[in-house]
């Protein structure tokens, strides 16, 4: 099945039920420039989606793709996420901000310039593992600052990624809330001119704690830095 959407900003597919779904194996697409909503966007009524599945989708020309809006316990799986022109994928859970143990796993992202392939705002307990990042300005971004009471988990294992204009992965608070328990092991990450492989951002406190980089790859551009540790508290690098 393949979805073509005419619309600049409607959302495409709406998820209403905190049920779980499992959507596979179909395309969605866009005759138009996007300049606002989400491919598909998950944000019940009442509570949060738990435990739905998302594999073997295509999605292309978005403004975003999947919207998490409030989820848990999702699995995202062999998708494609090709020419988004704001966000791939947004993570967050507002009902309940720590509540997660979802999977994005084996997927390709190729975005805009200037874009963000997965966009962590809150859901504790998620995993990012053997995906394939070629483009954008953020590949992962973790901005643990809307409405986020504090949380934790995050393995960032077994991916590729490549010419992120800003950082290949990077942490930002601009609130008091905290973030716990970060592995970041076993990537490949080819960072481009003047960007950052890890950049964790300085807003005068420590908002990370108990982070674990090592055993990476790490192949540095021209002026470009391997690892920014702005704050974080009980930091190892390996």
């Amino acid at each position: 099945t393949y979805l073509r959407s005419a619309s600049a900003t409607l959302d495409g597919i709406v998820i209403t039920t905190p049920l779980a779904v499992n959507l596979e194996d179909f395309s969605m697409d866009a005759s138009v420039t996007r300049t606002a909503g989400a491919a598909i966007k998950v944000n019940p009524a009442s509570s949060f989606n738990g435990n739905s599945s998302f594999k073997r989708v295509n999605i292309l020309n978005a403004f975003v793709g999947i919207d998490f809006v409030d989820a848990s316990d999702f699995t995202l799986d062999d998708c494609y996420f090709g020419s988004y022109l704001s966000k791939a994928v947004m993570v967050q859970n507002t009902d309940t901000p720590d509540a997660g143990d979802s999977a994005i796993l084996n997927n390709a992202f190729d975005g805009a310039s200037g874009s963000v392939a997965i966009h962590q705002f809150s859901s504790g307990g998620l995993r990012v593992q053997g995906n394939k990042f070629l483009s954008g300005g953020y590949q992962y971004l973790g901005e643990f600052n809307s409405g986020a009471s504090s949380t934790s988990i995050l393995l960032i294992q077994g991916n590729s990624f490549e010419n992120a204009s800003t950082a290949n992965i990077a942490f930002n608070s601009t609130g008091s809330t905290g973030f716990a328990k970060i592995q970041i092991q076993n990537n490949q990450v080819s960072v481009a001119a003047a960007a950052a492989a890890i950049s964790i951002s300085d807003p005068g406190y420590d908002y990370l704690d108990i982070v674990t980089i090592d055993g990476n790859q790490v192949a540095l551009g021209a002026g470009a830095t391997g690892l920014n540790a702005g704050r974080a508290a009980r930091l190892d690098l390996g």
